[in-house]
């Protein structure tokens, strides 16, 4: 793949995992039909003029570090709105810097929430995004203790 070309992969038929996205990048996502995005970064990027129209963006300001937990009660929002597109037939691109963490734990969440296992959301984000790591202490920590509060809710 093109250094310059996004890097992405497809979970669900919903839901996208990938990288940031370079301004050039939103006319992919817009025909790929994507609806929202959630940037997971600690930094806010912009969005075209001509992509606000047909996506929103949720950012949630993140540090890929096991010193910055990411709270469960700071997701829970991005987490319902990806599932109201979803269930639209809308898609979900979240990203963080590499695809790999905290995307990857927004995306477990995610799919956590529509009712698959930890386990299995864990399993099908490694299977489908092969640098996805969902098992790195603090993102994997986060993942259960988002299952914790998503149940107790």
């Amino acid at each position: 793949m093109p250094k310059n070309q996004l890097s992405f992969d497809t979970i669900t038929d919903n839901l996208l995992v990938g990288r940031t996205p370079r301004i050039d990048d939103y006319t992919l996502l817009q025909t790929l039909g994507v609806e929202l995005i959630i940037n997971m970064r600690a930094e806010r990027f912009a969005v075209p003029r001509r992509a606000r129209r047909s996506i929103r963006t949720i950012w949630i300001p993140t540090i890929d570090h096991r010193l910055f937990p990411i709270h469960s009660q700071h997701i829970v929002r991005a987490v319902e709105d990806a599932a109201d597109v979803m269930s639209g037939g809308g898609k979900v691109y979240v990203y963080c810097r590499a695809g790999r963490h905290r995307s990857v734990m927004m995306a477990c969440a995610i799919l956590i929430a529509q009712g698959y296992s930890i386990e299995l959301a864990m399993a099908l984000l490694k299977n489908k995004r092969l640098v996805a790591d969902p098992e790195r202490a603090h993102i994997h920590k986060a993942i259960l203790e988002f299952a914790n509060y998503w149940q107790s809710r």
